[in-house]
C-alpha cells in the first residue's frame, strides 16, 4: 500500500484513511475494503500500532485506526460512522437495505460484531491476554494499547463468554434473523 504522511492528507481534497502499517489489523483492512467497495478514494495514512503516533494524535484526537477523515467534517473512527460515509460518498451498491426495519438490523449486526464491546472487541481482549502473558509488566505498561482498549486480565472470562454469545446465543435470534432478512 502506498501511504502518504499526514502533511500530504492534510494538504489533500478528499477522503484520508488512517490504516494500520505493516500488519493486516481486521479493522483497518475492513475499512479499506468498504471504501473501495463503494468506489471511494482515499489517500491512506499510516498508523504505527503499538505506538503514541503523537502527530496522528494532534491531527485527529486519535491515537488507532481506522479513522476517516474528510474535508469539513470531524474525524470518523467507529465501524457504523465509516459505514454511512462510505454509503454517502460512494457509488455502486448500497450495503444497507432499503427498508428501515431490515436496516436496523443490519446495523445492529455490525454494531455487535465490529463495535464497542462487540464480538472483535473482545476477541482482541483474549488476543491482549495472551500477549500481555508473553511481556514483562514494563514493557506492558509502556505500550497504550492495552490502557486504551481496557485490557484487565481479569475480564477474560466475561470476554470470552461475551465474544462467544454474539455468534451462540444472540437472544436466540440470530439464525431467524439472517433468514428473515431480505435479499437486497
Amino acid at each position: 500500500m502506498d501511504y502518504v504522511s499526514i502533511e500530504a492528507a492534510q494538504a489533500g481534497t478528499g477522503l484520508a484513511l488512517v490504516v494500520n502499517a505493516g500488519v493486516p489489523g481486521p479493522w483497518s483492512e475492513s475499512a479499506k475494503a468498504l471504501f473501495r467497495h463503494h468506489q471511494v478514494p482515499f489517500l491512506a495514512v499510516p498508523q504505527i500500532p503499538a505506538a503514541a503516533n503523537d502527530a496522528l494524535v494532534a491531527w485527529t484526537g486519535h491515537r488507532n485506526a481506522p479513522i476517516a477523515v474528510y474535508p469539513g467534517e470531524a474525524p470518523m473512527t467507529r465501524a457504523l460512522e465509516l459505514l454511512q460515509l462510505a454509503e454517502r460518498l460512494g457509488s455502486g451498491p448500497s450495503l444497507l437495505p432499503e427498508a428501515r426495519s431490515a436496516r436496523i438490523q443490519v446495523t445492529g449486526w455490525v454494531q455487535e460484531i465490529a463495535g464497542e464491546a462487540g464480538f472483535g472487541w473482545c476477541a482482541r481482549h483474549l488476543i491482549f491476554d495472551t500477549w500481555a502473558r508473553q511481556m514483562n509488566p514494563e514493557t506492558r505498561a509502556a505500550n497504550p494499547m492495552f490502557s486504551a482498549y481496557g485490557y484487565d486480565e481479569s475480564r477474560q472470562e466475561s470476554m470470552l463468554e461475551s465474544a462467544q454469545i454474539v455468534f451462540t446465543r444472540p437472544g436466540g435470534c440470530a439464525d431467524r434473523a439472517v433468514n428473515r432478512l431480505p435479499r437486497w
